[in-house]
């Protein structure tokens, strides 16, 4: 039996690799119509599957930014910001 993620890059087959991945769209792109989580049940539950059934696949080109260097850069921004607001409580969270 294959497995429900077969479709996906093996980078997105983890859930929690996903959710960084979504949460990183919104973070370059800015907020959209929708929320990263809503984005992100859209494209996996729906429509990459949807298309996967039809012989389309995602693929890598060798052009565009690495992705791992804007998750990671996303991340860094997020910690500076949590370290920020637990400076302004008084280090308490």
């Amino acid at each position: 039996m294959s497995d429900h993620n077969d479709h996906l890059p093996k980078f997105m087959r983890d859930f929690h690799d996903q959710k960084e991945l979504f949460k990183t769209i919104e973070f370059v792109l800015g907020p959209g119509n929708v929320s990263w989580v809503e984005g992100h049940i859209y494209v996996i539950d729906r429509f990459l599957k949807f298309m996967a059934m039809h012989g389309y696949t995602l693929r890598k080109t060798r052009q565009g930014r690495d992705l791992k260097c804007a998750i990671a850069e996303r991340r860094k921004v997020e910690v500076e910001d949590f370290l920020k607001a637990s400076k302004r409580h008084g280090g308490r969270t």
